[in-house]
C-alpha cells in the first residue's frame, strides 16, 4: 500500500514539474530515474521541447514491453548519465535506446562528502561489520553470511519495509529507519562495510563512498557500477553476485589482516576523495555544451 501511494505521488509531482517548466529550461533530475521518465512523458504529453537529464539513471533490468515503450517514449527528449560505458551499453540494448542519449559521469561525494572530509575525525575501528541503506541491497545474502560467521558481530541499517522476515543470529544488530546522524555513527565506528547488492548494474554507492571517506575497507558485489570505484584488491573486495560464500571468504580475508584492512581503507580514500561536486560539474558542463545546450 505505501509503495503504491508512493508511486502515485511521485508521479503527480513529476506531472507538476512539467507543466510548471517553462520555454527555455532544462529539467535535471538526480537519482530518480521513474520521475525523469514520468517528466519526459508529460512533456511530450504537453507538446512541450525542453529536454531533461536523469543524473545517475538506476534501472533493475527488468522490463517488460509497456517499460520498454516508456522508455523509449521518454528518450524522445530524455538523457541520461551512467557511471561507466557497461552500464550504457546495457541499457541502450535492453530497451532499444540510442546510445547517444546516454553519457558517462561518475558519482559524486557532494556536500556530506566534503564535510566528512574537512572535518577531518580520527580513525574508528569498533571490531563489527556495517551494512546499511536500502537501494538495491542484498538484505538476504547479509543475514546468512551473518548466520556463517558467528566469530564476528555485524551492525545492519535499513528501512523495515521490505526487510525479510528472517530469524536473525545473535550476533547481528539490526536498526531500522535511523536518522542520518545515527547512521554515519555507526558506519564510521566499524571495522569493515559490507555492501551486498541484489542487481548487476548498481546500487550502494554513497554507503560505499562514505566508507572510503572514513577509510573503511569495503567488501561489495562485483556490479557493473562498482567497478567504476573498486579495484578488486587494491582499494577491496569485490564479491560474486548472491554468492554467500565468495563474502565469506572476502569478510574473513580483511577481518583476520588489520594491516590489508587499513590499505584497502587507505586506498579507497585516496580515490573516493577526488570525486568532488567541482569535479561532478566540470564534466557535466562539457556534456551540456557538446550537445548545444544554453546553460
Amino acid at each position: 500500500m505505501g509503495g503504491g501511494i508512493w508511486k502515485i505521488l511521485r508521479f503527480a509531482h513529476a506531472i507538476k514539474v512539467a507543466v510548471n517548466t517553462k520555454k527555455d529550461e532544462i529539467v535535471v533530475v538526480m537519482d530518480d530515474t521513474p520521475t525523469s521518465v514520468f517528466i519526459s512523458c508529460t512533456l511530450s504529453f504537453l507538446g512541450r521541447k525542453n529536454n531533461v537529464i536523469c543524473l545517475n539513471m538506476m534501472d533493475s533490468l527488468h522490463p517488460n514491453l509497456a517499460k520498454k515503450m516508456l522508455y523509449r517514449a521518454a528518450f524522445r527528449r530524455m538523457y541520461a548519465s551512467a557511471n561507466n560505458q557497461r552500464i550504457m551499453e546495457l541499457y541502450s540494448s535492453l530497451y532499444g535506446l540510442p546510445q547517444n542519449r546516454f553519457f558517462y559521469l561518475p558519482d559524486c561525494i557532494a556536500n556530506w562528502g566534503m564535510k566528512i572530509l574537512q572535518r577531518k575525525e580520527p580513525i574508528e575501528c569498533g571490531g563489527y561489520i556495517f551494512s546499511g541503506g536500502s537501494t538495491f541491497r542484498d538484505w538476504d545474502l547479509f543475514i546468512d553470511v551473518a548466520w556463517k560467521l558467528p566469530q564476528y558481530r555485524f551492525v545492519g541499517i535499513a528501512r523495515k519495509t521490505g526487510f525479510p522476515k528472517k530469524q536473525l543470529p545473535n550476533n547481528v544488530k539490526m536498526l531500522f529507519d535511523v536518522d542520518e546522524t545515527t547512521f554515519n555513527d555507526y558506519l564510521k565506528k566499524c571495522s569493515v562495510v559490507f555492501m551486498p547488492i541484489n542487481v548487476k548494474t548498481q546500487g550502494g554507492q554513497i554507503v560505499i563512498f562514505k566508507g572510503g571517506l572514513y577509510r573503511k575497507a569495503v567488501v561489495t558485489t562485483d556490479t557493473a557500477a562498482i567497478r567504476t570505484y573498486i579495484a578488486d584488491g587494491r582499494n577491496g573486495l569485490l564479491t560474486r553476485f548472491k554468492d554467500s560464500q565468495s563474502a565469506i571468504q572476502a569478510l574473513n580475508k580483511v577481518m583476520d589482516n588489520d594491516n590489508f584492512r587499513n590499505n584497502l581503507g587507505n586506498g579507497l580514500y585516496d580515490d573516493i576523495r577526488q570525486l568532488t561536486p567541482t569535479h561532478f560539474v566540470d564534466l557535466l558542463t562539457d556534456f551540456l555544451k557538446k550537445k548545444g545546450f544554453k546553460i
